[in-house]
């Protein structure tokens, strides 16, 4: 029995001229010709990551706050650089397969968009350091009000930048926010220490059929 990300059927319902894939207008929910060429997904520890993989879909990120408005799923973005920053996660996703099987809204944030879906903004501003939702015009995400669904041959590449934290509680000390990790400041070795925790964690929290597709980076 094929399931939902089987090739034949997929080509069955296009055959049959039912639409596979989209990206929609937030607004009307109708199919837009936009076709992102690189989709991601940030998250923030393994253990993060790990749930996120098991489960297939991707995480809610907002909620209905307003008089039982709709739950959005996302923060896929689509544009942007990475830059060197560490602590973080990052899972690539193929566009073409992504899109198949989900109905995607197409993002940019302004104050346009503010006042069409103010919980997406408090959602934003809730979540990220942005301290002015306009100032986000840079940023093309992905939303949609369904969980976003994903199999394992949609995931391209999983990028772990690892470093560790300036500022924890310990003196003396400082913790690597991907693995949670406390080091010595002034161990030579640290950076070695914070690297085999992670991939401790992600044996222990990652399925094995993402493990070959881990890249692991040190920053700083």
């Amino acid at each position: 029995m094929k399931g939902w990300h089987g090739e034949s059927q997929r080509h069955s319902l296009a055959a049959r001229g039912i639409r596979t894939r989209a990206v929609l207008d937030p607004r009307t929910r109708k199919p837009i010709d936009i076709r992102p060429t690189r989709i991601r997904r940030y998250v923030g520890t393994v253990n993060h990551l790990g749930k996120t993989l098991r489960e297939g879909v991707i995480s809610k990120v907002g909620w209905g706050m307003l008089h039982g408005g709709p739950v959005y799923y996302g923060g896929l973005t689509t544009g942007g650089e990475l830059g060197d920053a560490f602590g973080n996660v990052i899972i690539t996703f193929d566009p073409e397969k992504l899109l198949e099987i989900n109905d995607l809204s197409y993002v940019e944030y302004t104050s346009e968009f503010a006042g069409d879906f103010p919980d997406v903004e408090e959602m934003v501003l809730g979540h990220t350091e942005v301290d002015v939702f306009t100032d986000c015009k840079c940023e093309q995400e992905l939303f949609s009000t369904e969980p976003i669904r994903f199999t394992p041959d949609m995931v391209k590449d999983i990028l772990i930048r690892y470093g560790e934290e300036q500022y924890t509680m310990y003196e003396g000390k400082v913790q690597d926010p991907i693995s949670h990790t406390i080091v010595d400041k002034d161990d030579p070795d640290r950076f070695n220490k914070i690297r085999q925790a992670i991939e401790r964690r992600i044996i222990d929290e990652v399925p094995s059929e993402y493990h070959s597709k881990i890249r692991l980076v040190k920053i700083g």
